[in-house]
């Protein structure tokens, strides 16, 4: 077996268990149902399959939110930042704030990104 099919066999129960106790309050699935330490847990694996599941999920989430405000308002998109900075800031707001999880750290980066 691969590393990266016995990363990913490790990696995807871990964050499909935490999506499937999503929050129903936000309606959320995937990565970003995943609880902080969910995410810290699957970030320490350094798996490259693992880190491009969670950009995308991250990048999907900021491109809904974008393409959302800007039906509402017609303002213009904000730049979503590149993958490694994702990474990055979810995983020190995941360590500051580890009862939170990848939803609502998204929604915190979304927010910063709309400031000037």
């Amino acid at each position: 077996m691969s590393r990266v099919t016995a990363a990913l066999l490790i990696t995807f129960p871990l964050l499909s268990a935490s999506a499937q106790a999503a929050d129903d309050r936000y309606g959320i699935a995937g990565a970003g149902a995943a609880s902080c330490g969910a995410w810290i847990e699957a970030r320490q694996a350094d798996d490259r399959s693992t880190n491009l599941m969670l950009t995308s999920w991250l990048q999907g989430f900021l491109s809904g939110m974008n393409t959302q405000r800007y039906l509402l308002t017609k303002q213009e998109y904000s730049l979503i930042p590149d993958s490694p900075t994702l990474l990055a800031y979810v995983d020190k707001a995941c360590r500051d704030n580890p009862l939170s999880n990848g939803y609502v750290v998204a929604m915190r980066l979304y927010q910063e990104m709309q400031k000037p």
